[in-house]
């Protein structure tokens, strides 16, 4: 590395090496200044791609914690960055491998020449929202997820993760507040179809706030740390998961109208027919989707799905992130 790396890499006198060769695992690994690592390779954040470094050791535990990891796990860190994360991960004693995912080919440079000696650190190029989860999966058994999410691709990911959250054992993620909140919503008001699809997967519980002064640059929104604890699967059956989202989108389509106006038009069916339907379903046909738990958009697909009632697009399985 740069010789203003190294230097803020040295361990002390007496300091011991943590469990790979070359890493110190020390407060001089852990407490990393975002800004001097980037003058250190010339380098500035990318606002477009919504780069903002966490500089609060403080908050990487409560983000390692979110991800509640049993002991000899690999885990799958999205946004590696310049690696503050990915360090605290590989001085954590039940991490037993870390995918540090990065798509910045300048950042990807930096955690390859920072973790060189650490053979439980694979330093991967990848765009966190295209991933080959069914790959790690079957390298490396159930994963555990946690990054540091730019705002723009936050939503994107929690969807992701939600549809394989079946091959996943806990996910501990930094988002904008905002997205916390609609991650974390209950029926009413402030639900909207990211809550259902993420909830589909996962129990969601937010943690720790975390103001701007935090990161550098200093974002204009407030963050918040969430756990994300998968659900038992409840089906294996593709196309009524599929029915399932699909009344989920058509649904909050138009969320300001109630779900009999709305399921009827995409449907192609008449109106008593399903009002019918949903009633047999338990559900007032007069509330507004925000109003439905998640299982309730799933247990109406599967009705519709077998009562013939769907268009035929609505059951076709997703190919899988």
């Amino acid at each position: 590395p740069p010789r203003a790396l190294a230097a803020a890499r040295a361990a002390p006198a007496g300091a011991e090496r943590g469990p790979d060769a070359g890493l110190y695992m020390t407060a001089a690994d852990l407490h990393l200044s975002p800004g001097a690592q980037l003058r250190a390779h010339a380098l500035r954040p990318k606002k477009s791609w919504g780069q903002n470094f966490l500089t609060d050791p403080e908050v990487h535990r409560a983000v390692i914690e979110a991800a509640r990891l049993p002991a000899a796990t690999t885990v799958v860190e999205l946004g590696a960055g310049l690696g503050a994360l990915t360090a605290h991960l590989v001085a954590e004693p039940r991490v037993a491998r870390v995918i540090a995912v990065e798509r910045d080919p300048d950042l990807v440079t930096v955690l390859r020449q920072r973790f060189a000696d650490v053979d439980r650190v694979e330093v991967v190029a990848a765009d966190a929202a295209r991933l080959n989860w069914g790959d790690w999966y079957r390298r490396h058994g159930p994963l555990a997820v946690v990054g540091n999410l730019p705002y723009h691709l936050a939503c994107r990911i929690a969807v992701d993760l939600a549809a394989v959250a079946h091959v996943l054992v806990g996910v501990g993620l930094l988002v904008q507040r905002e997205v916390a909140l609609r991650l974390a919503a209950p029926p009413g008001n402030g639900r909207g179809l990211l809550s259902v699809l993420v909830q589909r997967g996962f129990d969601v519980q937010l943690g720790r706030e975390v103001p701007p002064q935090a990161f550098v640059p200093s974002p204009k929104v407030q963050s918040s740390v969430v756990s994300l604890r998968p659900r038992p699967q409840a089906t294996t059956d593709a196309a009524v998961e599929a029915a399932g989202r699909w009344v989920a989108r058509t649904a909050f389509a138009g969320r300001r109208k109630t779900l009999l106006n709305t399921l009827s038009r995409g449907c192609g069916v008449d109106k008593p027919e399903l009002a019918a339907q949903l009633l047999a379903a338990g559900i007032d046909p007069g509330l507004r989707p925000e109003a439905l738990p998640t299982a309730a958009f799933y247990a109406l697909g599967a009705t519709l799905l077998a009562r013939g009632l769907l268009p035929a697009a609505a059951a076709a399985p997703e190919d899988p992130p």
